[in-house]
Parts: C-alpha cells; sequence; structure tokens
C-alpha cells in the first residue's frame, strides 16, 4: 500500500495581515503533481486542516475546490482526512455523506455509544476504521484517529498517565479492526493521530503551544505492534520520531511562522511484505522566508539576504 501523508495545512492563516491564500494555492498544485508522479493508493491528512474553528467562506470554498480536484485525479484514489486541534470537528464533518461520493473520508470526532461495557469499545470504531481498496480488493486499513482531549480517551485505572491511556486506546482500536471479518494479515495498517510525542523536535513551535495537547511518552507505544505506519499531526517540523522510525510528522507544507525556517515536505510511504519504507518529497514555498543580519551591514553585504 502506498500512503501520501500531509498535515497541519492551516488554511485561511492570515499572517501579519497578509493573505496566505496563493502560498495554499501554490502547495495544492505540488501536491496534485506528486498524485500524478506517484499514484498513491490513499492521502491521508492528519488534522489542522483549516486555521481556525470558524474558517470563512473563501477558505472553506479553497479547500472544497481542491479536494475536488484531487479526487478527480485518479479514480482509484482514496482520501481521508482528520481534524486537528484547530480545525470544529463538527464543522470539518458535516458534509460527510457527501465527501464520500469522491471517495474521501473526513473524521471530524467519535460517534461514542450510549451503553457500554469494560469488555468492548465505547465508541463506533467502524466509523474510522477505513478500508483501503485497489480493484474492490482491501489492501490496507487506515485507523482515522483525529484530535482527542483527554477526557475523551478511555480510562483503564485511576492512576493511569494519559500517555497510557492514548496507548492502549490505540491497542484496543488495533485489536478491534483484527477481529472484523474483512481483516487479513497481508493487509497494512496506518494510524492517524493528532497529538504530541514527548521527544519529537519541536523546532519552530512555542512550548505553550505543546502545552495544550496530551504529551504521549513513546515508551507507552512501544508495545503496540501491528500498526505499520502512525501518520501524524499537530507539530510543524517534518520528523521520524526516535525509537520508532514508522512514526512519523509530516509537518506543514510551508512556513506558518517565522520560526519555521527550515525544508517543508510531504511524506510517501510504501508498506510491502510488513515492511515500512518512507521518502521524504521537499516542497517548494512561494514566498520564502528571509533573515537579516542582527547587526547592520554594507549595502554589497547585505545583498546575499
Amino acid at each position: 500500500m502506498k500512503i501520501l501523508h500531509t498535515s497541519d495545512w492551516h488554511i485561511g492563516q492570515i499572517f501579519h495581515n497578509f493573505s496566505r491564500e496563493e502560498e495554499h494555492k501554490f502547495f495544492f498544485e505540488q501536491l496534485k503533481s506528486i498524485v500524478i508522479k506517484e499514484k498513491p493508493d490513499v492521502i491521508v491528512v492528519s488534522g489542522d486542516i483549516f486555521h481556525t474553528a470558524t474558517p470563512t467562506i473563501v477558505s472553506q470554498r479553497l479547500y472544497y475546490n481542491f479536494i475536488v480536484e484531487l479526487s478527480r485525479l485518479d479514480a482509484d484514489l482514496q482520501i481521508v482526512i482528520t481534524s486537528g486541534i484547530h480545525d470544529s470537528p463538527s464543522r470539518l464533518e458535516a458534509p460527510r455523506p457527501l465527501w464520500e461520493a469522491f471517495n474521501v473520508s473526513v473524521v471530524g470526532f467519535l460517534d461514542y455509544n450510549a451503553h457500554t461495557d469494560d469488555s468492548s469499545l465505547n465508541f463506533d470504531a467502524s466509523k474510522i476504521e477505513i478500508p483501503v481498496t485497489k480493484k474492490d480488493k482491501i489492501i490496507g486499513w487506515v485507523l482515522a484517529v483525529p484530535y482527542m482531549n483527554a477526557g475523551n480517551y478511555p480510562a483503564i485505572k485511576d492512576n493511569d498517565s494519559i500517555s497510557r491511556r492514548i496507548a492502549m486506546f490505540y491497542e484496543k482500536l488495533l485489536l478491534h479492526l483484527k477481529n472484523r471479518p474483512e481483516y487479513a494479515d497481508n493487509q497494512s495498517i496506518v494510524a492517524t493521530g493528532h497529538l504530541a510525542v514527548g521527544n519529537a523536535d519541536i523546532s519552530g513551535h512555542s512550548k505553550d503551544i505543546i502545552g495544550k495537547l496530551e504529551c504521549i511518552d513513546i515508551q507507552d507505544f512501544t508495545d503496540v505492534k501491528g500498526i505499520d505506519y502512525y501518520a501524524l499531526g499537530h507539530i510543524h517540523f517534518p520528523q521520524a520520531i526516535k525509537g520508532i522510525e514508522n512514526m512519523r510528522y509530516a509537518g506543514s507544507p510551508f512556513p506558518i511562522s517565522f520560526n519555521e525556517n527550515y525544508q517543508h515536505s510531504v511524506v510517501l510511504v510504501n508498506i510491502e511484505n510488513g515492511t515500512t519504507n518512507s521518502t521524504i518529497i521537499p516542497l517548494k514555498p512561494l514566498i520564502p522566508i528571509v533573515d537579516f543580519p542582527s547587526k547592520p551591514k554594507s549595502y554589497e553585504d547585505a545583498l546575499p539576504y
């Protein structure tokens, strides 16, 4: 299964009174070219689609038009979109039935069951267990987990850490998937998440932003076996998490702040025979960040800047 992983688009951001609309269009054209060249089976977008929970009509139109254009590039292409901390889950998911006509799955929130017991999941897992098909045959699954606050992760014991609760959530979700009659051992599994991993490089992020999300201990995830690739969102610096090379942040497609002066990219992931390989595809910025020297220089010395 071939996956194209991207995240943190932040459509509608106003940067120091400047619209980013043209920059988003420039990124979208690059993404379309990548899809045409690489022919992924599924595109996974891991949250923060919009910059605010109440995006403007212009922002929504840009988003809707692009997703439709993207879906029309290949009749077999699937697109999976999950909400992030900046998104309104209900607003993002409202057109879900319409999106399905374009082979697009959107998950804004979990649907919880009114009655449950300790032996079962307390939410509708079928909503976020999305099969990826090729020639009408299931080749893999996307566990499309949106952003969730601490209270939405099921408690195991009273003294369990939020990190352990998150890891157990994925473990139970994985077990539920493997018990489905449609599941087979040769099918690949990708899980999304919009959260902060404790030892991730937060270059470009301020600490107070990270503090608003529950932080997970990577050691709690080492016991979760069977997920071929974790497609993460929230942290804008693209990276693989040390200790789990198949757990990656795709990062933002272009600088969202002046601190994000680094190479932005998307991730192409190929899962075959239980082996996961990732390729970083760099993106070009429409408007690059320029650093000025801290001390005044002559006109000639300033030219390279």
